[in-house]
C-alpha cells in the first residue's frame, strides 16, 4: 500500500514540477522577448507558438518511447533536455532564440504522455482520483510559477526567470531519476 501511495506522489510531484516550468514559460516568454529583445507582440506570440507546436512532435516521441521503456527514464530526460536549453533562453540574440525553442518544446512535452502512462499504472479503482491529483497538482504549481516569476522578474529581472525554470527542471529530473 505504500508504494502505492509514493508512486502516486511521485507523479504528483512531477506533473506539478511540469505545471511550474510551462506556467512560466507560456505567461512570461512573450513579455521576455517584448521587454528584452523589443518583438512586436505578434512576433512574441509566434515565438511562443514554436515552443507549443514543437510539443506536438515532443508528445509523440515521448509517447512511443514510454510505450517501449520506462516512462521515468523518459520523464528525467525530458526534464534534463529542457533545464538545459532554459538556462540558453536569455543567453541567444533574437530570432536564434528558435533554435533553442524548438528542441525545448520537444523535450519538455515529452514528458506528459509518461507521466499519463505512469498514472495508468495505478489500480483501477482509484484510477479517476490520481488523474484528478496529477491535473490539480500541475494547476496547482503552475499558479505559483506565475506568481514567484512574476516577483523575480519585478526583483531581479526577467531574465532570471529562465534560470529559475531552468532549476526546477534540473531538480525535477533529479527527483524522477532518485525515485526511480
Amino acid at each position: 500500500m505504500s508504494h502505492y501511495y509514493s508512486h502516486l506522489k511521485t507523479v504528483s510531484l512531477a506533473q506539478g514540477f511540469f505545471g511550474f516550468v510551462a506556467g512560466g514559460m507560456v505567461s512570461f516568454l512573450p513579455l521576455f522577448l517584448t521587454d528584452v529583445y523589443k518583438f512586436s507582440v505578434s512576433t512574441a506570440g509566434g515565438m511562443l507558438t514554436l515552443f507549443l507546436a514543437a510539443g506536438l512532435v515532443g508528445k509523440m516521441i515521448g509517447g512511443r518511447y514510454s510505450d517501449i521503456g520506462d516512462p521515468r527514464r523518459i520523464i528525467s530526460i525530458g526534464f534534463l533536455i529542457t533545464s538545459f536549453f532554459l538556462i540558453l533562453v536569455p543567453l541567444i540574440p533574437g530570432f536564434f532564440l528558435t533554435l533553442v525553442l524548438l528542441p525545448a518544446g520537444i523535450a519538455f512535452f515529452m514528458i506528459l504522455p509518461a507521466l499519463f502512462v505512469l498514472t495508468g499504472k495505478i489500480k483501477t479503482t482509484d484510477l479517476g482520483l490520481a488523474y484528478g491529483i496529477q491535473l490539480s497538482s500541475g494547476a496547482g504549481f503552475g499558479a505559483a510559477s506565475k506568481f514567484l516569476c512574476g516577483v523575480i522578474s519585478d526583483v531581479a529581472g526577467i531574465q532570471d526567470i529562465f534560470f529559475l525554470l531552468s532549476a526546477v527542471a534540473f531538480f525535477a529530473a533529479i527527483f524522477v531519476i532518485r525515485k526511480s
